[in-house]
């Protein structure tokens, strides 16, 4: 029975994120390259010259660069449910170690779904706008204190300082590179295509913010020149899509890893139904098909409706939903 769950919430779970979360943070035209069942990858999972001898890895320019964009995500303060309303570096603080004389969390802590998903049709606490800011709580010199000589906190240095040791491709040999082999993908986006508009573009926007940041004339060049990779995802979501959205250098690298996550694990690589893979779920463990009654969940907000139906927590105290 374990193990027939955990395969079968695998596929619930995969199924969320191909058509759900992508769908959401995917620029449309890479999305449409990317969700079918056999994309055209850059990086292809399963080529022996590419990958000889471990298989297909996850790339820094991913975990180091592109990936971090969820952190500009993340909101100044969260409606948990319809008695709290939690401030973000309150929440960062809460811990054993911090406040252990108010642990364990109370009532007030327990999360309301519907304030996450829009559910019945609830309006949830959306997230920031993806772009070259994070909420003033992921700089806390608590929780992100200094760590070395120049003695900047913060998520958002460690972020930088991450992606300058990793020793990850440049933007714009990751720009020429896609170039040469999907010139499609990026035709459509002067800021990819010309780089001098990039340049200018980056140039322009750190001007217009050296209040914040004290840069001089040398450091705002040798951004505009050569930004380092996390930040130029979040300017391109920024400057591209109005921050609702990555860009497409972002969604190329964020759509290469995770649909070629999927294209490395059997069960998901042909990309059928939910209900054709739970099938094929049941049949290594039971004579017949036990899942067949679970539904086309394809959004977390589904699989929290169908979690609330299956363990009867309609009128749960404090609300599930």
């Amino acid at each position: 029975r374990f193990l027939c769950a955990r395969e079968a919430l695998t596929a619930i779970y995969h199924n969320v994120l191909r058509k759900d979360l992508m769908q959401r943070v995917i620029h449309p035209a890479v999305y449409a390259a990317y969700k079918g069942p056999n994309p055209d990858f850059i990086d292809r999972p399963h080529s022996p010259d590419r990958f000889p001898a471990g298989g297909w890895e996850i790339p820094l320019e991913f975990s180091h660069g592109a990936f971090r964009f969820g952190h500009a995500m993340v909101r100044p303060e969260y409606q948990i449910n319809d008695l709290s309303l939690h401030d973000l570096n309150v929440t960062l603080e809460k811990s054993s170690v911090n406040d252990p004389a108010n642990m364990p969390l109370d009532e007030t802590w327990m999360v309301q779904w519907s304030r996450f998903f829009e559910i019945n049709g609830s309006t949830p606490n959306f997230s920031r706008r993806i772009g070259p800011h994070l909420s003033d709580g992921l700089g806390n010199d608590q929780i992100f204190p200094a760590f070395d000589e120049t003695a900047r906190v913060g998520l958002l240095y460690r972020d930088l300082l991450g992606a300058g040791l990793a020793g990850m491709w440049s933007v714009d040999a990751l720009i020429a590179e896609i170039g040469n082999r999907r010139p499609q993908l990026i035709a459509a986006s002067r800021l990819l295509t010309d780089r001098l508009y990039r340049v200018d573009q980056l140039r322009e926007w750190l001007v217009s913010g050296q209040a914040y940041g004290a840069l001089t004339d040398a450091d705002i060049e040798t951004l505009s020149n050569e930004p380092p990779l996390p930040f130029f995802i979040l300017f391109e979501a920024m400057q591209q899509m109005d921050g609702l959205q990555l860009g497409l250098l972002g969604s190329i690298i964020v759509s290469e890893t995770i649909f070629g996550a999927f294209a490395s694990d059997p069960q998901s690589a042909g990309g059928g139904s939910l209900a054709d893979q739970l099938n094929l779920i049941s049949g290594e463990f039971y004579l017949t098909n036990v899942l067949q009654e679970i539904p086309d969940i394809s959004s977390m907000a589904q699989l929290v409706e169908f979690t609330t139906e299956i363990a009867d927590l309609q009128q749960a105290v404090p609300a599930f939903l």
